[in-house]
């Protein structure tokens, strides 16, 4: 396939919520639930697939703003879940596997992205730069750092969905991207990503699409925009 064009950008607007209690009650009612109740415009279905394939697993993302961190949920229903790696850091993109790819907002040039990649059972990949190579690799933070919660085994079996739930700290971005600014109408940018290199189906979704000839997540350039959605609604979704 062709390269996309790169002047359209996709937008994504990252809700609020007041804490991390407010995000456990929304995402409380399960991944199935969540994804037909959720806003459209705060709701990043994962369903661009511009590398073809037949199996095209439905999978989505959340983001929300809170006080010191942003909390984000990400799910995916799967016909033949894969959880074979352990070791965190370790090569999750070939097990059923969920990412989220986000790219501060910054007036330096040299600001790069994280990309958080898990697979079902809460293994964590995570390194901090400005592209595929010369990361940063943060071996000394395993998932259960950033862990909220997930979707036990029994139920992957059960429903066919899985979800993982994490904070990512306003400090922990701060440490490498010192003028973020959380209060700021623009967040930053990213992507939210669905894969499985290893999978019974291999599989490459995306939010945003991403105009590579080859599977390629690592292209900031396709990232969408991420805008705050505006203050905590009142009550309870």
């Amino acid at each position: 396939m062709k390269e996309r064009g790169r002047d359209f950008m996709k937008t994504y607007y990252v809700g609020k919520v007041k804490d991390e209690a407010e995000f456990r009650r929304r995402i409380a009612p399960g991944p199935k639930a969540v994804f037909f109740a959720s806003p459209a415009r705060e709701t990043a279905v994962i369903e661009e697939y511009p590398w073809g394939g037949d199996y095209q697993p439905r999978a989505y993302g959340l983001c929300f703003e809170a006080p010191d961190a942003f909390l984000v949920y990400l799910a995916a229903e799967e016909d033949h879940v894969r959880c074979e790696v352990t070791e965190d850091n370790g090569p999750v993109c070939t097990d059923s596997c969920l990412e989220f790819f986000f790219q501060p907002a910054s007036a330096s040039e040299d600001a790069g992205y994280f990309n958080f990649e898990w697979n079902p059972e809460g293994v964590l990949h995570l390194a901090y730069g400005k592209g595929r190579h010369g990361r940063f690799h943060m071996k000394d933070r395993t998932g259960k750092d950033f862990l909220i919660e997930k979707q036990k085994r029994d139920q992957i079996r059960t429903d066919g969905w899985w979800y993982v739930a994490f904070r990512i700290p306003f400090s922990l971005i701060r440490r490498h991207v010192p003028d973020f600014d959380p209060e700021g109408p623009i967040l930053g940018k990213g992507n939210f990503y669905k894969c499985g290199d290893q999978t019974e189906h291999p599989h490459w979704g995306c939010y945003a699409p991403v105009g590579t000839k080859q599977p390629d997540y690592h292209r900031p350039e396709y990232f969408a925009e991420l805008i705050s959605a505006g203050q905590p609604e009142s009550g309870d979704q």
